[in-house]
């Protein structure tokens, strides 16, 4: 990120700090919606239900942190030569959202089939795209 806003006057502390309300942001909306979350695993047995759920709260986290960065990103860039660093920045956001959805799919939570044995971490198998349509195949059924 620090690449994508060359130009600005901003610190590096500045956009540090940029990155932490982000992340911070997202990890309480996580957190607020886990008891809803809790409220579905113990009234439901869907595997596939609870695998979509999951996929959407994070899917509000992470766009309420992502949008949080990119507001101060946005106050951070004044100068014309850091407006031209728009197009990096945006570039750089996709990239964080395909990153993040991989690696939440990867260290995806403990939402095991209700008939398999108890395992730490599920074989990933696929990739998040791929996993998620198979989902979407489980619920039709």
């Amino acid at each position: 990120m620090l690449t994508a806003v060359r130009g600005s006057t901003a610190s590096a502390a500045q956009l540090w700090r940029i990155q932490i309300v982000g992340a911070a942001l997202m990890t309480a909306m996580l957190a607020s919606l886990g008891p809803i979350l809790l409220f579905f695993t113990l009234s439901t047995e869907s595997h596939g239900f609870m695998v979509v759920l999951n996929t959407v709260f994070f899917a509000i986290a992470g766009a309420l942190g992502l949008r949080a960065i990119w507001i101060r990103c946005r106050a951070a860039l004044q100068s014309e030569s850091a407006r031209d660093s728009m197009g990096l920045l945006r570039a750089w956001l996709v990239i964080a959202v395909l990153v993040g959805m991989q690696s939440a799919w990867i260290l995806r939570p403990l939402i095991g089939r209700p008939n398999d044995s108890f395992t730490v971490v599920e074989p990933r198998g696929s990739n998040a795209f791929a996993g998620f349509l198979s989902v979407f195949e489980e619920l039709d059924r």
